[in-house]
Parts: structure tokens; C-alpha cells; sequence
């Protein structure tokens, strides 16, 4: 399909050598078609779904710790309670990039420590902690993969925007009107019956526009990957927007980190645009029915 690439790039390359030379529109085309389907250049496409991936895995881990943060909170056991408390508060407060430092660390070490202790090494004379280095053996020491890292960034971000999600969750809960729970027990409902038959169907209109704003946080939260090390979408357009020499390229260009990160701007925008359209049609979905639709809908 591409069969002209090389010939077309050894033309690119006399031209830019040879002032004397003209390149034709045709022939950029063709040299740009080339350029952006090499195996180096394909390794950003391939990032941008790394991002989109770990942002889908992550929305379910943020709303499970979310809710089980929230219903924790409004437990009638003060152990619980507190627990779920604190794991909001301290979450919240604490900034982001010491949690995604900390947690997949975290997470390493006490793996590596589980497998050195009790399944690899039990007989090995050597610690696990020598002082303060961590030592340990070859075979319980983790050898990073993206696979692992990505794993590692799901629990990192779930973690952190579960605590946020707690809260949205919490207050949401909250402003379903109390006497429509009552109503529904008034009816014979069960416990179990109201909230998942009346108050938890109702949550969600209330809680839509935090999770809205959270979920474009997370998007935007994005870019801390590198912190993992893993290569993302803005790790491969600094990378390739570099200028390439003819001498070290096939495909040699200037400084063109400027159209890159315009780019990456551009997939952002378009990202957030469809997920407000997604949110709009949520809202509308949870409102069906509701008197804020006609009445008091908010707008002016």
C-alpha cells in the first residue's frame, strides 16, 4: 500500500538538502501519509488508547470505592465510620501526585514482601528489609511491564477519585426528599426495597453534575501517567514533535512540538465535548419525570 515510502522519503530528503529542488503538493502528501503511519509515529495512536483504557477501567474502581466510601460514612458502626471518614478526608487532602507515587509503591512492595516471605524465599537467610533498603530475592522481585503499570495506575487514580466520589455520593444520597423514603416504607416496602427501588434511582440526578466535574478532572489528570512510567499520549509528542535530523531520520523535520501539543489540545477538547454531550443525555434520562424539568430546571 505504501510501497512509494521510500523512494518518497530519499526525495524529501535531496530537496531539503538542495535548495535547487522543489517539492510538489503531491509529494508532501504522499511523505506525510508515510510519516504518520511509521511504526514510531503509530506508537502515539496507540498511547491515546492506553489513556482512553485506563480511563475506563477506572470510572467502575472510583465508583465502588465511592460508594462503599459513602455508605460507610452513614454507617451505624462507628468503626466503619470512621474508617470511610477518614479515607475521604485524608485522601482529599493530600495531594494527587503523592498518591500516585505512594500507592503503586505501596502496592509493589507488599506484593514483593508476601512473595519473599511465605511463597519464594521462607528459607532465605537474606531480610526483606535491610535497614532501609528493601531487598527482595530474584524471584519475588517484580520485573515492571506496562500491563503492571497500568494496573497500578487504575488502583492509584480509582483510589484517589474514589474519596471525590464518596462525597458526590454522599451529598447526593442526602438531598433525596426524606419523605419519599418514608412514603415507600409506609407502603411495606422493605429497607433494602427504598433504597434500591426509590432513593438510589434518585440519587443519580442529584449526583450527576459532581461526577460530571469529576470525570473531566480525571480526564485532565491524565497526563500524570508519566509518574508511572508509563509512555502516554504527551510523552510521545514531545518525543516525536523533536526536530529530526537527515542524517538520524527517514522522515527528517523541524521543531514541531508546537503542532503536536496543538493536536493533544484538540483530542482533549473533543474528548470533553462528547463526554458533556454524554452527561447531557444522562441528565435528561434521570430527569424524565421530574417537575425540575418544566419548572425549575435551573435555567434563567
Amino acid at each position: 500500500m505504501f510501497e512509494h515510502c521510500p523512494a518518497i522519503a530519499e526525495q524529501v530528503k535531496l530537496a531539503l538538502g538542495d535548495e535547487a529542488l522543489s517539492i510538489s503538493v503531491q509529494e508532501r502528501a504522499q511523505w506525510f501519509s508515510c510519516y504518520f503511519t511509521t511504526k514510531k509515529h503509530l506508537s502515539i495512536f496507540r498511547a491515546a488508547g492506553v489513556v482512553l483504557l485506563i480511563l475506563a477501567f477506572t470510572v467502575p474502581v472510583a465508583l465502588l470505592l465511592g460508594f462503599l466510601g459513602a455508605l460507610g460514612k452513614a454507617s451505624r458502626w462507628p468503626v466503619i465510620s470512621q474508617i470511610c471518614s477518614l479515607y475521604v478526608i485524608m485522601v482529599r487532602g493530600i495531594p494527587d501526585i503523592i498518591f500516585f507515587l505512594f500507592v503503586p509503591l505501596t502496592i509493589e512492595i507488599g506484593i514483593e514482601y508476601v512473595m519473599h516471605s511465605f511463597v519464594y524465599c521462607r528459607d532465605s537467610a537474606e531480610p526483606f528489609f535491610n535497614g532501609i533498603n528493601i531487598q527482595p530475592c530474584s524471584e519475588a522481585a517484580i520485573i515492571p511491564t506496562q500491563f503492571n503499570r497500568i494496573v497500578l495506575a487504575v488502583v492509584a487514580y480509582g483510589i484517589v477519585f474514589g474519596s471525590f466520589a464518596a462525597n458526590i455520593i454522599d451529598g447526593a444520597l442526602k438531598a433525596v426528599p426524606f419523605g419519599q423514603r418514608e412514603t415507600g416504607s409506609a407502603f411495606g416496602l422493605s429497607q433494602r426495597q427504598v433504597f434500591f427501588d426509590i432513593h438510589l434511582p434518585q440519587m443519580w440526578r442529584y449526583a450527576l453534575p459532581g461526577f460530571s466535574n469529576l470525570w473531566l478532572i480525571l480526564i485532565k489528570a491524565t497526563p500524570l501517567l508519566f509518574l508511572l512510567g508509563i509512555q502516554d499520549i504527551i510523552y510521545y509528542a514531545d518525543l516525536l514533535g523533536k526536530m529530526a535530523t537527515r542524517r538520524y531520520s527517514t522522515y527528517p523535520h523541524g521543531d514541531w512540538k508546537l503542532w503536536y501539543f496543538i493536536a493533544l489540545g484538540i483530542f482533549y477538547l473533543a474528548l470533553t465535548m462528547l463526554s458533556q454531550l454524554v452527561f447531557t443525555r444522562l441528565e435528561r434520562r434521570f430527569n424524565k419525570g421530574m417537575v425540575i424539568n418544566e419548572t425549575t430546571s435551573g435555567r434563567v
